[in-house]
C-alpha cells in the first residue's frame, strides 16, 4: 500500500489515478486540486496545484489517454471545469483551464467520462436531480463543449454516476440518488434517456456507484456504497427485460461507505468507509462474496474520517 502527504488544508474528497497509474489527482474542500506524478524512484512528486474553483471540489476524473491528458473537476460552486496539459517551455508542461460547464443550478456531485466508443463525452450529476452529458465536438478545440443530452434522474438529488463500458450494449448510465439506484438507457428510437432498471434495497443515501468491467461475462455487476454502512453488489442480466438480483450485502464497515471501485477485470471490489479502512472483496467458487483484505486498522484513521464526514455534511 502506497501513501504520501497531499498537503491539502481540508478534507480530501476524491483521489483518482490516470489510465496508466502514473499520475494522481486529488481534490479537497480547500477548493484545490493537486496533481502528482511518479518519478523514477517510485515517489509521488507534486507537479501542480489548481485553484480555479471557489468552493469545495467534489470529484476529479481523467479522460481516456486516446484524447490526450485531460482532467475534469466538479464542485459545490456549481461548475464543472476542464483542464488540459500544455507546453509552457522546453521540458516544461502546465495544466491550463480550458472550459467551464455552467448549466447546473446546484452543486455538481459527480462526473464520469464516457466509454471510448462514444467519443470525448462527459456525464455530470448534481443536486438539482439532473444528469447532463457534454461532448467536445472538436477534440482539437477543448474550450468548446456542447450540452447534448440531459434528463432528470431524481426530483431532489443525484449523488453519483457511472457508465456501462461495454461496447456491445446501448449507451447506459447508472445513477445513485437518495435511497435508490437506477439504470438509464439512451433510446435511439425516441432520442432520449429512459429509466430501464431499478437497483432496489437501499435504506439511505447512496454515496457511490460503480459498474464493473464485463470482461466476457454474460451479465453485469454493479456495486454501491451507502450511508447505511452496507456495500451492495447487484447482478444484472439484460436479455430482453432486465433481471436484477442482489447478490451481496456486505456490512463489515459498520459506518457510511464513501467509495467503491472495481479492479480492471471486475473480479475484485474495493470499498472505503468512515471506519478508516479500505476493504477488498472477491467472490468464491460458489459466487459468495468474501472479504479478502483490510487496509488500515480503523483506529488511527477514525478521527480523520469523522472530520471528513462532518465536512461533507456541512457542504
Amino acid at each position: 500500500m502506497e501513501s504520501f502527504k497531499c498537503g491539502h488544508e481540508d478534507a480530501i474528497r476524491d483521489v483518482e489515478y490516470d489510465y496508466y497509474g502514473k499520475r494522481v489527482a486529488t481534490c479537497s474542500s480547500d477548493h484545490q486540486i493537486k496533481i502528482y506524478e511518479k518519478d523514477e524512484n517510485g515517489s509521488w512528486i507534486k507537479v501542480q496545484e489548481i485553484k480555479h474553483h471557489s468552493a469545495s471540489v467534489q470529484r476529479v476524473a481523467w479522460s481516456r489517454p486516446e484524447f490526450g491528458p485531460i482532467l475534469a473537476s466538479s464542485s459545490t460552486d456549481l461548475f464543472v471545469q476542464i483542464y488540459v496539459e500544455t507546453d509552457k517551455g522546453p521540458n516544461e508542461r502546465v495544466w491550463k483551464l480550458k472550459a467551464k460547464l455552467v448549466d447546473s443550478v446546484c452543486a455538481v456531485t459527480d462526473i464520469a467520462f464516457a466509454p471510448l466508443a462514444q467519443g470525448l463525452r462527459l456525464a455530470t450529476c448534481s443536486r438539482d436531480g439532473f444528469v447532463r452529458v457534454y461532448e467536445a465536438m472538436d477534440v482539437m478545440n477543448l474550450s468548446s463543449w456542447s450540452l447534448v443530452e440531459q434528463f432528470r434522474a431524481d426530483e431532489k438529488d443525484c449523488h453519483c454516476i457511472d457508465w456501462n463500458e461495454s461496447p456491445f450494449d446501448p449507451y447506459q448510465i447508472v445513477v445513485g440518488t437518495r435511497n435508490s439506484a437506477k439504470i438509464w438507457e439512451y433510446s435511439n428510437d425516441y432520442k432520449r434517456w429512459q429509466s430501464v432498471c431499478l437497483l432496489d434495497g437501499h435504506t439511505e443515501d447512496i454515496y457511490d456507484v460503480v459498474w464493473a468491467p464485463k470482461m466476457g461475462r454474460k451479465y453485469h455487476l454493479i456495486a454501491t456504497g451507502c450511508k447505511d454502512g452496507i456495500v451492495r453488489i447487484f447482478k444484472i442480466s439484460s436479455k430482453g427485460e432486465f433481471t436484477v438480483n442482489l447478490v451481496a450485502e456486505l456490512n463489515q464497515h459498520q459506518s457510511p461507505v464513501w467509495r467503491v471501485s472495481w479492479n480492471v477485470t471486475g473480479t475484485i471490489l474495493a470499498s472505503s468507509g468512515s471506519d478508516g479502512t479500505v476493504r477488498l472483496w472477491k467472490a468464491d467458487s460458489e459466487d459468495n462474496w468474501r472479504q479478502i483484505m483490510v487496509a488500515g486498522s480503523g483506529s488511527a484513521l477514525q478521527k480523520e474520517s469523522e472530520r471528513n464526514r462532518k465536512s461533507l455534511l456541512s457542504d
